[in-house]
């Protein structure tokens, strides 16, 4: 049954994923109308402030995801509460007692109106306290949702509209800014704060919790008996080890269990359940030898890269990776939809294919089933590179670890940077008048186009292209060749860094 529970899980934290990323998709696609904006005059800094206040449109995101989610919870509650009444019919019949049809017995139904009810409340809640955690004055504060939505867009279109940073720099930030943050739930009045999509999740597993143990309590008070079985899971925390598997009574459930509280049975996170037992009929599912087995089984360190993992430490290390791939496959998606620098999005690609590659070593290291589908659950298809590219990038990171050598300053493009060079100007006056380096604008737009590779600086003002022949600064900013010459010029970095190049056959 918690496969079924899961997958309804599943299906509505993934509406709420989806929303995340229909957000975020929307503040980088604002971001990026401002692209080619850089007067700084007061009416254009005007519309970009306009562009910030789109509260109305969030709203009905969130009435969109409400509207496509109620309908999941409103199936899964009535499969799981009609599976857990009927899976105890057997007890019924032997105790001779009178077991009332699910679809006529008006207590039980009122119990799933009541929770169906409560679940919707929440999962409102939820969307109505919509915010992030961010940083300001060096302390951590709550900005609800539209707010944080506004100041994001603001921040990136004036660094883009002042000229102070080049578009590439705005929108890498703005993607950090979003994946770091994500779109987050205020939960407790600690602070502490979970992404709306986890947030969702466990108010669903919650409401199906407490209506689970509505269902086995009424079915204990048919049956009269006050004793439940809770059920054991492999990886459980180690405070809810001493009681899983085993026979308490409905006092003890509170006392020596912790009902009721948020660190234990039935509280934030926790998968247990519990039964029904009547003593003299019912059997206990596992012995105290069994239990006893299987925790020194689970006790066991299995060792990775120098550390031990026992079983409940390897799966919420499992969790915590699932998590921060998450969060890679989505700053993926921001910076293409930005339409970043190349370099930066394989960049990110080839860090979340490193992550992937972890993921499953781990997971195979502790005797784990890969949980992809926690990890695709975001809706963002697929990410990770091809073979032929991971490999042609790791090929480009040792080449431009060797250059870094020689190269101290700058971005290093092992791919030189794309250019239109037909509307490149060219300072012959510096260049040759003032420099006397006697390169003509021909061969440096032959130099360009045959570069092996380019180094991005002053902010991307500045790109500067190397060939076997000669080398090309360009200024982006003005569209204009800067300066130019040729091979015999070249320092000693400069040499070496060819040298490199040779080596690795480019």
């Amino acid at each position: 049954m918690n496969n079924y529970e899961d997958t309804y899980a599943d299906q509505i934290q993934e509406q709420f994923y989806k929303l995340e990323d229909r957000i975020c998709a929307d503040i980088i696609r604002r971001i990026k109308k401002t692209g080619k904006i850089t007067s700084t005059a007061d009416w254009q800094i005007t519309r970009l402030y306009q562009l910030g206040y789109s509260s109305a449109e969030i709203e009905d995101m969130i009435r969109e995801t409400l509207k496509a989610t109620y309908p999941d919870v409103f199936e899964m509650y009535d499969e799981i509460l009609d599976w857990e009444y009927v899976r105890n019919r057997t007890l019924y019949e032997q105790i001779n007692a009178e077991y009332i049809p699910f679809e006529e017995n008006e207590r039980l139904q009122q119990i799933l109106q009541s929770m169906r009810s409560q679940t919707q409340g929440t999962l409102q809640n939820l969307t109505q306290t919509m915010g992030v955690v961010q940083q300001v004055g060096g302390q951590m504060t709550f900005l609800p949702l539209t707010q944080f939505y506004q100041q994001t867009l603001d921040a990136a279109v004036l660094d883009i509209v002042s000229g102070a940073f080049d578009y590439n720099s705005v929108l890498k930030r703005t993607v950090e800014i979003l994946t770091r943050s994500g779109i987050r739930s205020i939960d407790y009045a600690s602070g502490a704060s979970s992404r709306i999509a986890v947030a969702a999740r466990r108010a669903i597993k919650t409401g199906v919790k407490q209506m689970r143990a509505k269902v086995s309590e009424y079915n204990a008070e048919q049956l009269g008996t006050e004793y439940f079985e809770i059920d054991r899971h492999s990886g459980a925390r180690p405070t809810h080890r001493p009681w899983q598997g085993k026979v308490w009574s409905k006092s003890e459930l509170v006392s020596v269990c912790g009902l009721g509280t948020v660190t234990g049975l039935n509280g934030v996170n926790c998968y247990h359940v519990y039964y029904p037992f009547i003593p003299g009929i019912s059997k206990r599912k596992y012995t105290d030898e069994e239990l006893k087995r299987l925790d020194a089984l689970d006790d066991e360190k299995k060792p990775y890269k120098g550390k031990g993992y026992d079983a409940y430490e390897a799966r919420q290390k499992q969790r915590q990776m699932e998590t921060a791939m998450r969060a890679q496959r989505a700053k993926v998606r921001g910076l293409e939809r930005g339409g970043a620098d190349p370099d930066d999005i394989t960049i990110a690609k080839a860090r979340y294919q490193g992550q992937l590659a972890e993921y499953k070593q781990f997971s195979d290291a502790m005797g784990l089933k890969p949980q992809m589908k926690r990890v695709y659950i975001d809706g963002l298809g697929r990410v990770a590179m091809s073979g032929n590219a991971y490999k042609k990038y790791q090929k480009d990171a040792i080449i431009k670890r060797e250059l870094r050598k020689h190269i101290k300053q700058g971005r290093i493009n092992v791919t030189p940077r794309a250019i239109k060079t037909s509307t490149l100007g060219f300072d012959d006056a510096h260049i040759n008048g003032e420099r006397g380096h006697n390169v003509s604008k021909s061969e440096a737009l032959r130099i360009i186009k045959e570069a092996d590779f380019s180094v991005t600086v002053w902010k991307g003002r500045y790109e500067r292209y190397y060939s076997a022949d000669g080398a090309v600064y360009v200024d982006i900013w003005n569209n204009t060749i800067r300066t130019a010459f040729l091979k015999d010029e070249f320092s000693d970095s400069v040499q070496k860094s060819m040298e490199v190049i040779q080596k690795y056959g480019r």
